[in-house]
């Protein structure tokens, strides 16, 4: 279940009793709407930073749906919430990213790819 409010803060629930507990959390007892993605047991969500198509520490096929993602939505820094099963990774979410959430690494990242763009166009 996530937020509408901030689409990669998300609740993973196995058991109705605590769906229960985690809905009226989210809706704030009733208040606001929620959403809820229905996953195959044993899949894991995964969450990865890109910046401008590019991520760091993530697996090579959540760095080609990094790159892809770019490309379709043009969103230079946006965390991308993921779904693995047997059958791979499905998208669940994306959201915009801070500057002030990156790593430090993902800062200096952030930092050569600007660089890069900017001796291109000199």
């Amino acid at each position: 279940m996530n937020y509408f409010s901030t689409p990669s803060d998300h609740f993973l629930v196995r058991e109705r009793e605590d769906a229960k507990t985690v809905i009226k959390h989210v809706t704030n007892h009733g208040k606001y709407p929620f959403c809820y993605q229905k996953i195959a047991e044993g899949a894991t969500v995964v969450k990865c930073v890109s910046i401008f198509g590019k991520t760091i520490n993530c697996c090579q096929g959540v760095a080609g749906l990094a790159d892809r993602i770019y490309k379709t939505f043009r969103m230079p820094l946006v965390e991308i919430v993921l779904v693995k099963d047997e059958s791979g990774y499905r998208l669940s979410s994306l959201a915009p990213v801070k500057y002030s959430q990156l790593s430090k690494e993902e800062k200096e990242m952030l930092q050569n790819l600007l660089d890069m763009r900017v001796n291109r166009s000199e």
